[in-house]
C-alpha cells in the first residue's frame, strides 16, 4: 500500500468521495497526456479525493471543480506558466495560489505574474503540510 494512503487513513474523519478504479485513472492520464505518480494513483484508487478544513485536492469522482481532468485542463488554457508534465493538485491553498504536481511529484506552487515556484518535495510531504493548515491541532 502506498505511504499517501496510509496516512490519509490514520485520519478517518477526512472526508473522501468514492472509490475510483485503476480503468478511470489511465483515462485521466490518457486526456491529460501525462503519467500520475504512483502515490496519487493509489489515493485516486483508495479516495478518489479528499477535503478537510479549509483543503480540497483534486481527484476523480467529485464535481467539476475539483476534477483533476477538467481543472488541469482549465489551467492550462488559462495560464500561461502552467508546467509541462504537471497536474492540478488543489486550485487554492490558503495563499491563493494553484499548487500542481509534476509526474515526477515536484510540488509546485503558481500564482498569477510569477513562475512555478517548488514548495514541497512529494505527496506525502505535501499532504503533512495540509495537515497542519486544514485542520491544525484537531487533526494532529
Amino acid at each position: 500500500m502506498s505511504t499517501l494512503v496510509e496516512k490519509i487513513k490514520e485520519h478517518p474523519q477526512i472526508f473522501h468521495s468514492s472509490r475510483g478504479k485503476m480503468v478511470r485513472v489511465w483515462e485521466a492520464e490518457d486526456q491529460l497526456g501525462l503519467t500520475f505518480p504512483e502515490e496519487y494513483e493509489a489515493y485516486l484508487c483508495h479516495f478518489g479525493a479528499i477535503g478537510f478544513g479549509s483543503v480540497e485536492w483534486t481527484g476523480i469522482n467529485v464535481d467539476p471543480e475539483l476534477n483533476v481532468v477538467r481543472v488541469t485542463r482549465r489551467a492550462r488554457e488559462e495560464a500561461e506558466s502552467f508546467p509541462a508534465g504537471c497536474f492540478v493538485l488543489r486550485v487554492s491553498d490558503a495563499e491563493g495560489r494553484m499548487v500542481v504536481c509534476s509526474e515526477t511529484e515536484q510540488i509546485l506552487a503558481l500564482q498569477e505574474g510569477s513562475g512555478p515556484e517548488q514548495i514541497c518535495e512529494g505527496l506525502v510531504s505535501y499532504f503533512e503540510r495540509c495537515l497542519e493548515e486544514g485542520l491544525g491541532e484537531t487533526l494532529i
